[in-house]
């Protein structure tokens, strides 16, 4: 029977969910068959029948496991569960047991994490293991732009942006409760309100013509610095090719 992470099960209970959905492991049975089929969980099973020593110690395993959805806290784990669980999730004892959001068990990852601010997933993808070319040039173009001025300037208009685009959901909602409220009543409250749902609709017409400007000014300002790096490395480029152009003519005429 599969488990819903809703209200009636505890913070704890919630994470294993959290987890166990990630690896598509729709109920606790399957939990169970997939930690002892890979034998990080093992149990004690007699009888001469394989398969239902098997289907015996799976059992075993799932109602244990059950305990520990519904436990309010990890203290009924044993250290069996605490290294199987962190093994198949891939995460650390930390992150099981909530003293920590990064997941990866790597400390050198959360190290990171918690001295940038950055996410794991963004760490993760700076330090992933891929060719050594394409890596250098990632972190080379991530540095350039964390080394320039964007670093600053991109979130400032980033978040002035966003500013603007809560501004317009908000006066679209007054608009919209107004334009219902307009048809509830008579007499001069109607001009009321039709001179408030002209406010709504200036104010949000304003803050879509700010936040469009902030966004071609971010993207102005990035494909700008974009360019000048390529011209720059094209001009390297071009330096280096010309010298070595103009010798391989040149030898062409000596012989």
């Amino acid at each position: 029977m599969a488990l819903k992470n809703d209200e009636c099960i505890s913070e704890f209970g919630k994470r294993i969910i959290s987890l166990m959905t990630e690896k598509e492991c729709d109920s606790p049975k399957m939990l169970a068959t997939k930690l002892y089929d890979v034998g990080l969980v093992t149990v004690k099973s007699q009888g001469k029948d394989i398969y239902k020593r098997r289907d015996n110690a799976i059992g075993s395993i799932e109602k244990k496991i059950r305990v520990h959805i519904h436990s309010d806290g990890a203290g009924c784990l044993q250290g069996e569960f605490v290294l199987a669980y962190c093994k198949f999730f891939e995460c650390s004892a930390d992150y099981l047991f909530g003293f920590t959001d990064i997941k990866s068990p790597d400390i050198d990852v959360r190290e990171i994490c918690d001295r940038t601010g950055l996410s794991e997933k963004s760490v993760l993808n700076l330090t992933e293991q891929v060719d050594k070319e394409a890596k250098e040039y990632r972190t080379g173009v991530w540095s350039m732009i964390l080394e320039s001025p964007l670093y600053f300037k991109i979130p400032g208009e980033w978040l002035e942006a966003q500013k603007q685009a809560f501004i317009v959901a908000q006066n679209d909602v007054q608009f919209k409760t107004a334009a219902w409220e307009l048809e509830q009543v008579s007499g001069p409250d109607r001009l009321d309100i039709q001179n408030d749902m002209e406010g709504y609709e200036e104010r949000s017409q304003s803050g879509k013509a700010a936040m469009a400007g902030l966004l071609f000014n971010i993207s102005r300002n990035m494909a700008g610095f974009i360019e000048q790096q390529i011209i720059y490395k094209a001009e390297l480029f071009r330096e280096k090719y010309e010298a070595e152009y103009a010798e391989k003519i040149r030898k062409r005429y000596r012989r």
